[in-house]
């Protein structure tokens, strides 16, 4: 593993075989980032705008922070173990379409739908604070 964009290179003793994982390792690590940034931002300048000290809600924040920090990472690590069992799914011989209705791959898009949930209120929870802190 490297820094910069050099994960996405070709690595011979890649123990996955291929560089798939560490490109979307990659992406993952810049989403988070860049989400978390793009919040952290907005929470601090949204109240500073509207010439307030503080945004809405601090409890609401706090609820958001912490779903989004819980539901981010497991997310990641469902969506990882859903490649790892896709692939040993089509390299143990099952066809394309039968991977899907798979016991374990309906479990884990079953658990991946409802971490999908939990984030988006998460997220409508920041919307709904930023609102009101536009608003009041």
């Amino acid at each position: 593993m490297g820094l910069g964009p050099t994960p996405i290179l070709p690595s011979p003793s890649s123990p996955f075989g291929s560089t798939i994982y560490d490109t979307s390792r990659v992406h993952v690590m810049v989403l988070g980032w860049a989400s978390f940034a793009l919040i952290g931002v907005l929470y601090y300048l949204v109240p500073k705008m509207r010439g307030k000290e503080e945004i809405h809600s601090k409890r609401l924040a706090s609820i958001h922070f912490w779903i989004t920090n819980i539901t981010f990472p497991l997310a990641v690590v469902v969506t990882a173990s859903a490649g790892f069992v896709v692939d040993s799914l089509e390299s143990s011989g099952v066809s394309d379409a039968a991977v899907f209705g798979t016991p374990q791959v309906m479990t884990i898009l079953a658990v991946f739908i409802v971490l999908f949930i939990v984030g988006l209120l998460a997220q409508l929870t920041f919307v709904y604070n930023i609102y009101k802190t536009l608003g009041s």
